[in-house]
């Protein structure tokens, strides 16, 4: 059962996220070299965005001064 093996450690030649904004919304692209590869990524990704979010909402807008 591959489920209960531990997550691969991610590198950046197998997963690879490339950010970019556009009226006030934040577009993520995703490639990865396979599917398991990717969940990990893509969940490192979100946590990511939810502390940048959190810092935002505590310290205010000024943090992005």
């Amino acid at each position: 059962m591959k489920a209960l093996q531990p997550d691969p450690i991610l590198k950046p030649e197998d997963f690879q996220v490339e950010y970019s904004a556009a009226d006030y919304k934040l577009c993520v692209s995703f490639k990865s070299i396979d599917d398991r590869v990717l969940r990990v990524g893509v969940s490192s990704v979100i946590e990511s965005v939810k502390t940048i979010i959190e810092t935002m909402d505590e310290f205010g807008s000024w943090v992005l001064a």
